[in-house]
């Protein structure tokens, strides 16, 4: 009779969850959101035996972390109400939790507010993937603007800018409003649409430019590589009361045939309160950048002035 054969090969090792990520990752729909939960579950528990002395294992951890974490943030998940939203918040809760193990600390941002508008003038920022706790409501997710529970200044002056009709540098005129609200913190790094001290009424346009050269570059740094970086938005001297912006208040009151702006009603008083409020508005919003890499190095990126557009005529109303 012959003899059994028997293997004395010691089992496979399972696969850590840094390993299992750095392999590839699931599809970030519906059916892969558990996937996803149980991954950035399990780093979360990797994270305290990450050997922190180690700059290859501390930074294969980290890089698993950003891999799940951006391939999250780019579904748009985190913005639903249902139950997937949940599953989301959930793993960016782990995944944050796991950055922080390695050192990451949590974002400090500071507004300036323009007290003559309500919006703001400015902020200086590190930012990180771990929101600045104080923040408040907007913890764990950042915005889309929403005017709808502006106080004071910001919702009264809002209200009519947003009715000028867009306009481009050679007069032509679109279907839509010139001014929209600009992010000074990027919602998809935490900024808040809620906070107006965290916008600024700028031309659409130049919104597109400023996302264009300057925020896909934060974004990147931030959830893409995770690195640490420094943001500051400075806003530029506002347009002021102008002898030509002082002339057409006085025509839109000369056009109604009244004395002062207390009898202009309707769409005549929409079109004289947006040449009052466009006085606060910035001419340009400059803005830096700086990103510290998984190895140290501090690199300073550098940005272009962006700048605003206000026509100086009659506004053309939406």
């Amino acid at each position: 009779m012959g003899r059994i054969l028997r293997s004395h090969a010691a089992p496979l090792a399972k696969l850590t969850a840094t390993d299992r990520i750095h392999k590839g990752l699931p599809l970030a729909d519906s059916k892969g959101l558990k996937a996803f939960e149980e991954l950035a579950r399990d780093l979360c528990q990797e994270a305290t035996g990450v050997d922190l002395t180690s700059k290859e294992a501390k930074r294969a951890f980290h890089l698993a972390v950003m891999k799940v974490y951006r391939a999250l943030v780019k579904t748009g998940y985190q913005f639903r109400k249902d139950n997937e939203g949940l599953i989301v918040r959930e793993c960016l809760r782990y995944l944050r939790r796991s950055a922080a193990s390695i050192g990451v600390k949590e974002s400090k941002v500071q507004f300036n507010l323009n007290a003559s508008s309500g919006f703001g003038q400015g902020l200086q920022s590190t930012v990180t993937v771990i929101p600045d706790p104080g923040l408040g409501a907007n913890f764990e997710f950042g915005s889309q603007p929403n005017p709808k529970g502006f106080l004071g200044s910001a919702g009264v002056q809002w209200k009519a800018l947003v009715r000028r009709r867009y306009q481009d540098h050679w007069g032509n005129l679109g279907d839509k409003p010139h001014y929209v609200l600009a992010h000074l913190l990027n919602h998809n790094v935490g900024g808040s649409g809620l906070d107006p001290k965290n916008l600024v009424p700028f031309w659409a346009t130049a919104n597109t430019e400023m996302s264009n050269v300057a925020e896909e570059k934060l974004k990147e740094h931030v959830n893409e590589n995770g690195y640490s970086v420094e943001w500051s938005v400075t806003c530029g001297p506002e347009l002021g009361m102008t002898a030509k912006r002082s002339a057409l208040l006085q025509q839109v009151l000369d056009d109604n045939g009244v004395g002062d702006p207390g009898g202009l009603t309707g769409d005549a008083r929409v079109q004289y309160d947006i040449l009052l409020y466009e006085q606060h508005l910035p001419k340009f919003l400059s803005m830096s950048l700086k990103y510290e890499d998984h190895d140290g190095v501090v690199f300073d990126v550098g940005l272009p002035m962006v700048n605003n557009f206000v026509p100086m005529n009659i506004p053309h109303l939406m």
